[in-house]
């Protein structure tokens, strides 16, 4: 959307805000991108742990269950970071704009 907002004849501060812009959608579609968590398939656990007793069983599942919560919470995590400097950028884009467009009224 800032990009949309410099002029046709962008000065320098205009040419830095669209390329802080572009930058802010990259790293937003990044923050976006799908989590990796695939889940236990059940025809996996019953070949495997079909003849195992029953407590055994629960107990892998149990872990399995804690390792891929622990892999989300990192995914998340991560995600968080990138949302945040994708606000930043955003943030900054419309600061030189903003400062852009000021410059370009005292000079003229």
């Amino acid at each position: 959307m800032l990009v949309a907002l410099v002029s046709a004849q962008a000065g320098v501060a205009g040419l830095l805000a669209q390329g802080v812009a572009i930058s802010t959608g990259a790293v937003a579609v990044g923050a976006l991108w799908p989590r990796v968590d695939k889940g236990i398939r059940p025809d996996k656990l019953r070949d495997r742990y079909l003849t195992q007793r029953a407590a055994f069983t629960r107990l892998v599942l149990l872990n399995t269950r804690i390792d891929l919560h622990a892999k989300d919470e990192e995914h998340l995590v991560q995600k968080a970071r990138r949302l945040r400097l994708a606000a930043l950028l955003l943030l900054a884009a419309a600061a030189v704009v903003v400062v852009g467009g000021m410059v370009d009224v005292i000079r003229s």
